[in-house]
């Protein structure tokens, strides 16, 4: 089985990441519940590697959660170009 990554993801990948501050996509993956070190930890990861660093250091369960963002934030681009 072969997948293929639509450039429309990748694209909404780095809209999300030049749109969305560092501070809310942390929040957006781990929740606003954790302790500020942690989250601040995450924010440098993210800061100093990028988003897709930061995915692939993810468990599944956030891999999730920051798909989860970007499909929401982008779900009309999505719905234009027909990518499910």
């Amino acid at each position: 089985m072969t997948n293929t990554i639509k450039t429309e993801v990748i694209q909404a990948l780095a809209w999300y990441r030049h749109n969305t501050s560092i501070a809310q996509i942390v929040v957006d993956i781990y929740g606003p519940d954790h302790h500020g070190g942690y989250l601040e930890e995450k924010e440098t990861t993210l800061n100093k590697h990028g988003l897709l660093y930061l995915y692939c250091y993810l468990d599944s369960h956030h891999q999730r959660k920051l798909a989860e963002a970007v499909e929401k934030r982008y779900a009309g681009y999505f719905a234009e170009c027909g990518v499910a």
